[in-house]
């Protein structure tokens, strides 16, 4: 018993370490946007993952990937699932065939638990105001008007991998400039920083007092945002992750929490 143990620690260690090399350094930085955000493991490590990609038509691109199951595996496809997005949207193909090219490596991996994937996928035009939008099985993605509005971008596909016939069509929509759109996985419900209690969500300072976003106070976004947390969260088992993006050209109020 005690040597299962420690294989399971061991286990959880490597795929902690494997999860962790796979995100990035936040806040980021990139063109006229900022993106910050947190992936909180689960006691037994999802396949959690989020990267922010540019391509060369100036579009900046941000994703989150929760891979199914825990532990080493998961921790492993949902690496090879990070490179498979980020080599496609970098060279600037359509959703659809970025979304196609997630697949095929996830079938690359066997027919396994493991090889199917959650994904929440936005691509932002060069002028910040207009977005394509895919989201197979995720958590509908917000995005949060300088006028305090919210619009839900819902899942229209199951995850990628789970069915061969799946098509996942990208939803193409114009959006205010300075709008902040929020990512969230399954898992953030149940998500936890040192206190299990603590929603992830009051990490962050997602806007800040002032005339441009009088209309939706800080309070009145982690509010939106922690109903949406009760209504599609899971459980403590899945790795919890938030994502925030803003435009630089957002005021001021809006960019609170994207300090660099």
């Amino acid at each position: 018993l005690d040597t299962e143990a420690a294989r399971a620690r061991d286990e959880l260690t490597h795929a902690r370490l494997v999860q962790q090399a796979s995100l990035p350094r936040v806040p980021v930085r990139i063109r006229s946007f900022r993106v910050t955000g947190e992936v909180v493991p689960s006691g037994h490590v999802s396949g959690d993952l989020f990267d922010v990609v540019a391509d060369h038509h100036e579009r900046v691109a941000v994703f989150l990937l929760d891979v199914a199951g825990h532990g080493a595996p998961a921790a492993i496809v949902a690496s090879a699932a990070r490179a498979s997005l980020r080599n496609t949207l970098r060279a600037g193909e359509p959703l659809e065939t970025v979304m196609a090219s997630l697949v095929t490596c996830l079938r690359a991996h066997g027919d396994v638990p493991e090889a199917t994937a959650a994904v929440a996928i936005v691509r932002f035009s060069a002028a910040g105001d207009h977005v394509e939008v895919v989201n197979a099985g995720l958590p509908p993605l917000l995005c949060l008007g300088p006028d305090g509005k919210a619009k839900m971008f819902s899942s229209t596909s199951a995850p990628a991998g789970l069915f061969e016939t799946t098509r996942h069509v990208a939803e193409a929509s114009g959006i205010d400039v300075g709008s902040l759109f929020v990512l969230t996985s399954d898992g953030l419900r149940g998500g936890s920083l040192e206190d299990k209690n603590e929603p992830i969500v009051t990490r962050f300072d997602v806007a800040g007092q002032g005339t441009h976003f009088a209309s939706a106070s800080k309070e009145s976004v982690r509010s939106i945002i922690l109903e949406l947390m009760a209504a599609y969260g899971a459980s403590d088992e899945d790795d919890a992750t938030l994502i925030l993006v803003a435009n630089d050209d957002a005021p001021a109020t809006l960019r609170a929490g994207f300090s660099i």
